[in-house]
């Protein structure tokens, strides 16, 4: 059975998968050249983000000392969640190659 459209749109740069390729090409070539400035460039394109980059030891204990125990306790449980997927999906992994 023959699929009918009722409408169709046009190919833009946001729907152009040649185009959005090219355009994510270039990006990673520029970062390959540039680096970390080209990365904070990119920060400040993208994300309006003009901080640093890499955050000091200090800066990360400063902050961690102003932080809420509720904050604390998410940030907690967060990372317990994601280790135990970790566990998880690795031990899948190995079940599977054990297979092969």
């Amino acid at each position: 059975m023959a699929i009918t459209y009722l409408k169709r749109s046009p190919k833009t740069s946001s729907t152009d998968d040649t185009k959005t390729r090219e355009i994510v090409e270039n990006i990673l070539k520029d970062i390959e050249k540039t680096k970390e400035e080209g990365c904070k460039e990119l920060s400040k394109k993208f994300d309006k983000y003009e901080g640093d980059v890499i955050v000091s030891k200090e800066k990360i204990e400063e902050i961690k000392k102003n932080l809420d125990q509720k904050t604390k306790d998410d940030i907690q449980f967060s990372h317990e969640r994601v280790r135990k997927s970790k566990k998880i999906c690795r031990s899948t992994i190995k079940k599977l190659w054990a297979r092969f």
